[in-house]
């Protein structure tokens, strides 16, 4: 089942290479590769731990960091100021809506990318839209399904509905049973992983416990994707083991390869060309293919 391994030493270029940043990237003409440029936190005035990355409408790239979001045109980098605190705030999550909007998920925040009556970048809060009694922390993913924002918190998941013609905007709270780790949208179907319970899945306007999962409950859960077959996805738990759930069952899948080590530390994913699927921990970059 897997096609291709290798090394990545320096992941920051892999991914680089992989993610073309329209409007960011030359062709080296001569031998027909991108020309890669590095920026370090001095550069982007930021801190060396990126969280999240986003390309907007326009073309411009947003870094999530821990000292906030920063916005680059090609040249020069900006780094905003958060809305509630007058300074930055660490941005875990970002997410380009199908509508062409940009959200951000921060440290006890969230809201979406707008501009001022000048014509400048800012974040623009929707905490208002919440009682001023529910407390979170960070804003650890962001997910749409069916043109509903999913902002996922340890406290809570929040289910935003933007403003239509005679319909104000609204904000939808779910609380977790125990705590919510992670959550993903497969195949128009929002997902969330409840800590010492399982993966859950939405049906009817509620989340409901996947029979077998519970196991997962366990582990940090932070990789899903999608599989050949709707009602299918492959998990990856953080201490170890890459599964795929069939619609009845999640057996582990095994690594069959000599000399290659067990899955350990399994962090994010990204989809590559809608073909290929990769995975990545402590150096180590993978490459399935199905």
């Amino acid at each position: 089942m897997q096609k291709l391994f290798f090394r990545a030493a320096f992941f920051s270029l892999v991914l680089f290479s992989l993610i073309q940043l329209k409007g960011f990237s030359q062709i080296n003409a001569s031998q027909g590769i991108p020309t890669i440029t590095n920026y370090s936190p001095r550069d982007y005035q930021g801190t060396g731990q990126i969280w999240s990355l986003a390309q907007d409408a326009k073309g411009f790239i947003f870094l999530g960091t821990n000292t906030g979001i920063v916005k680059f045109d090609g040249k020069n980098w900006e780094l905003l100021i958060s809305p509630l605190k007058g300074y930055n705030t660490s941005t875990r999550a970002l997410h380009l809506s199908n509508s062409g909007v940009l959200y951000y998920g921060s440290l006890a925040d969230f809201g979406y990318i707008g501009e001022n009556d000048l014509g400048n970048t800012i974040q623009i809060s929707l905490i208002h839209l919440i009682p001023e009694e529910i407390t979170l922390n960070d804003i650890w993913s962001i997910n749409e399904v069916d043109g509903k924002i999913y902002f996922q918190a340890r406290e809570a998941i929040f289910i935003y509905t933007p403003e239509k013609e005679n319909q104000d905007p609204k904000i939808e709270i779910w609380k977790p049973d125990s705590q919510f780790m992670y959550s993903w949208e497969i195949d128009g179907t929002f997902y969330a992983h409840q800590i010492e319970l399982g993966i859950f899945k939405e049906r009817n306007g509620k989340l409901e416990l996947i029979p077998g999962s519970q196991f997962l409950g366990k582990d940090r859960v932070q990789v899903m994707l999608p599989y050949t077959k709707p009602d299918e996805f492959l998990v990856g738990a953080f201490s170890g083991g890459l599964y795929h759930f069939d619609g009845k069952k999640i057996p582990e899948i095994r690594n069959q390869s000599r000399g290659f080590p067990k899955l350990k530390t399994l962090q994010r994913n990204f989809t590559c060309r809608q073909s290929i699927w990769a995975w990545w921990h402590w150096g180590w970059f993978y490459n399935f293919g199905f």
